[in-house]
């Protein structure tokens, strides 16, 4: 690869080429060698010269092509660090719950902890993993950047917030009440455990018919019941016959 090229001029008045590529010459603009060294056709340059000023063209024209390439897979990295970012992206990998908590740790997770601002969602799911299992959501508060306890109280959240948050716990206490497999509840979990004489499920079972009784969904404007919650109150009233038909007798034979 040439270099070094110097100026020569001849006695009878002809230029040759000879230019310092990395020095004199910006290869990223449009300019011309000829220019460069005071002439104006080719056909004043000497033989040698002019095979210069070939190889330095080529060597414009290639550094163009670079610059162009370049510039190309610069705006596409660009664009692919934005698509991979966006919700379009995750949403073809992963489903609704699991994309909305990924965009927002990477919302997040470059905030102060006192800068970081919690949505709905964030807090929905925060309060449904913290129900499940308060030890598990003091961990993942180590890996992930979840919302404290505090922030957590219904108090500061806003009605529609709290609402969602209390079906959600009434949705899990019922899920508890009838998948018990221990003799003695978990702690905080008072209805995951089997039924007894002493325990809160008949209770439960009471109040979460009333509360069955009460849900409708709204379809387009119309108030329906669908098959989920009649399901449940079948089999709510299902349970409390087998216990007050067969309970009493299990456990005065035991």
């Amino acid at each position: 690869m040439y270099k070094t090229l110097t100026l020569q001029t001849a006695r009878n008045g002809t230029t040759a080429i000879v230019i310092n590529i990395s020095d004199t010459l910006n290869l990223r603009k449009r300019s011309s060698l000829l220019k460069t060294v005071s002439v104006t056709r080719k056909k004043q340059l000497l033989p040698r010269a002019c095979k210069l000023y070939h190889i330095a063209a080529n060597l414009k024209r290639m550094a163009r092509r670079l610059d162009l390439k370049y510039t190309n897979l610069k705006e596409r990295l660009r664009l692919a660090e934005t698509y991979t970012r966006s919700e379009e992206f995750f949403k073809t990998v992963l489903n609704e719950p699991s994309c909305k908590f990924l965009l927002s740790q990477i919302r997040l997770q470059t905030q102060k902890p006192k800068g970081r601002r919690f949505n709905i969602d964030d807090k929905v799911l925060a309060l449904e993993i913290l129900k499940q299992s308060p030890k598990g959501y003091k961990l993942l508060q180590r890996l992930f950047a979840l919302p404290s306890r505090k922030t957590l109280r219904v108090t500061s959240l806003p009605k529609s917030a709290s609402d969602t948050a209390d079906f959600l716990l009434f949705g899990d206490k019922i899920f508890d009440s009838v998948n018990g497999s221990r003799v003695k509840p978990l702690a905080g979990k008072t209805l995951r455990c089997a039924i007894t004489a002493e325990s809160e499920h008949i209770e439960f079972w009471n109040q979460a018919t009333r509360v069955l009784d009460s849900i409708t969904f709204d379809n387009k404007g119309n108030d329906f019941i669908p098959p989920t919650i009649s399901n449940w109150k079948t089999t709510i009233r299902g349970l409390k016959y087998i216990w007050n038909k067969y309970g009493s007798r299990i456990f005065m034979s035991t």
